[in-house]
């Protein structure tokens, strides 16, 4: 038997009201679940800012520690360079006071080296006054190229004092070879000990230059037999005293006739020739009177046994 129409009314009401409540039970039930969520993130939310807040200082302060370190690091790095750049002017200096170091060929002995700023030819030509009349004139002063070696100041105190000036041949540092060790003798440990210390002044190096030379003077040689440069040096004083002023100028011109003699033999044209040829002639009269020794190098290559140098 079929419902009647009042009943199936009355069931889709029941549905309809059945699924009303359901609908406000669900908003019900969102509402609530809304209203938690709201008061975790409450919870949450403090929490976070929190953790931001620690990590946001956290990293301030490592920036701002960095930032120290930083700064510390730059300005180590600035006294450093100042410091570096003031030993590497002082190391200039002794490259430029090469000819402000004057030797005594023959005993090795050393003078009180020159330092301050670059030996100009006025300064050179002042020193090389000093030292003559300090332990009298050379008969020879063996000189490189340098301008202010060959400074006209400098022929004047050496033709004042009847000295024969002796000059290397261009580009060829060896004829010097001498006091091409005496100058890295002496700039060796110099250099070692400026690196090695504090920031140091021009007359800390002046002090260091002299007791290194004072201890190169008093130092055994095999070269001197065993014997000291300063103990050579002034026991060969007595003899440049037989070099007189009119044995000086018998010299110069003995010197002077052979080199003009050159030059009309060999036909010489040029500068340089010329130079070549007062060299020989000097070279000449040295050998002849004994005052040097030809002598070979027997550490060089055979090929080069056949030359002979001096210095």
């Amino acid at each position: 038997m079929a419902p009647s129409p009042a009943a199936i009314n009355r069931q889709l009401a029941d549905c309809r009201t059945e699924i009303a409540r359901d609908k406000t039970e669900a908003s019900r039930l969102t509402a609530e679940i809304e209203a938690a969520r709201k008061q975790f993130d409450s919870y949450a939310s403090p929490k976070q800012a929190l953790e931001d807040s620690i990590v946001k200082l956290t990293a301030e302060k490592l920036a701002t520690q960095q930032g120290d370190e930083l700064k510390k690091t730059q300005q180590s790095l600035l006294q450093n360079r100042a410091k570096l750049s003031t030993k590497v002017e002082q190391i200039k200096t002794l490259d430029s006071q090469k000819s402000g170091l004057e030797r005594d060929l023959a005993s090795r002995y050393k003078f009180a080296p020159l330092v301050g700023g670059r030996a100009w030819g006025e300064t050179v030509a002042l020193r090389l006054e000093q030292l003559f009349l300090q332990h009298g004139p050379p008969l020879v002063l063996k000189r490189d190229n340098g301008p202010n070696l060959n400074h006209q100041a400098v022929d004047e105190v050496l033709a004042r004092h009847l000295v024969i000036p002796l000059n290397s041949p261009p580009h060829y540092p060896p004829y010097n070879g001498g006091m091409e060790c005496a100058v890295r003798e002496l700039k060796t440990p110099l250099v070692e000990k400026i690196l090695g210390s504090n920031p140091i002044t021009e007359s800390q190096v002046q002090v260091w230059e002299e007791m290194l030379a004072h201890e190169l003077n008093h130092r055994s040689r095999g070269c001197l037999d065993g014997q000291v440069a300063c103990e050579e040096f002034q026991d060969a004083k007595p003899a440049m005293k037989a070099y007189t002023l009119r044995r000086r100028r018998e010299t110069f011109d003995w010197i002077n006739e052979l080199t003009m003699t050159l030059i009309q033999v060999w036909a010489v044209h040029t500068q340089r020739q010329a130079d070549t040829v007062r060299r020989l002639a000097v070279e000449t009269w040295l050998q002849r009177n004994g005052v040097i020794t030809i002598t070979q190098n027997k550490k060089v290559l055979p090929v080069f046994l056949e030359q002979s140098a001096h210095n």
